[in-house]
């Protein structure tokens, strides 16, 4: 295999920055986050034009310890913000997340929730 083609994805990572990745020939960004298990995102753009994702994250998916979390990225801005968590319940798994942007202007987040299934952060 041609040394040249393999892709070295670890110098595209720039903690939430938008990037142009030359051989996908588009722009990217890699979410950061502090969770090892990361599933399910969902893209809201706002009427502003600012972008919402939200995904579910833990350290094993249908434990405990899983919750939603969001990003934003402006609309004119290079940079996704900080994830931040949206659910609290450590009784549940919370999952699936998805958004909704009313007429008001009122964001929904609407999401399934499950007991754990045995893992948990003790």
């Amino acid at each position: 295999m041609d040394q040249n083609k393999i892709v070295q994805l670890s110098r595209f990572i720039q903690n939430g920055k938008l990037y142009f990745h030359p051989e996908r020939e588009r722009i990217e960004a890699n979410l950061p986050t502090a969770c090892p298990s990361n599933h399910a995102p969902s893209l809201l753009e706002l009427d502003n034009g600012d972008l919402l994702c939200v995904w579910f994250a833990g350290i094993e998916e249908g434990g405990g310890d899983i919750h939603v979390y969001m990003s934003r990225l402006e609309a004119c801005g290079g940079e996704w913000s900080e994830p931040i968590r949206l659910t609290v319940d450590d009784t549940t798994a919370d999952q699936n997340p998805s958004l909704f942007q009313a007429p008001d202007g009122t964001v929904w987040l609407i999401h399934t929730s499950m007991d754990p299934r045995g893992c948990s952060l003790e």
